[in-house]
C-alpha cells in the first residue's frame, strides 16, 4: 500500500514539474527564436564572408574576433575625438608684463 502511495505522489510531483517546464519554455521560446534567427543570419553572413562551410566553433571564434575588432576599433575613434578636441583648443597666451 505505502508503494501505491508513493508511486502516485511521484507520479503528480513528475507530471507538475513538466508543466513548470513547459510553462517555462512557453514564456521563453519568443526569446529562443530570436537567437535562433540570429544564429542563423550569423551563419549566413560567416558563410558569405568566408566562402565555405563554417562550423559553430569557429563561427563563435569569428563573432568573438568581430566584437574585438568593433570595440578596439571604438575605442580607437574615443581616443581619436578626445585627442583632436584637445588640439582644436587655442593656447592661452602668457601677458609679456611679467
Amino acid at each position: 500500500m505505502l508503494y501505491v502511495i508513493l508511486y502516485i505522489q511521484w507520479q503528480e510531483l513528475r507530471k507538475d514539474g513538466f508543466d513548470l517546464a513547459e510553462t517555462r519554455y512557453k514564456e521563453l521560446k519568443p526569446i529562443l527564436d530570436e537567437v535562433t534567427v540570429l544564429c542563423y543570419f550569423i551563419w549566413y553572413e560567416a558563410k558569405k564572408i568566408f566562402g565555405a562551410v563554417v562550423y559553430i566553433g569557429s563561427l563563435v571564434h569569428y563573432v568573438q574576433l568581430a566584437v574585438l575588432e568593433a570595440e578596439q576599433k571604438a575605442e580607437e575613434e574615443a581616443s581619436a575625438s578626445t585627442s583632436s578636441k584637445k588640439d582644436t583648443k587655442k593656447p592661452k597666451q602668457k601677458s609679456a608684463g611679467r
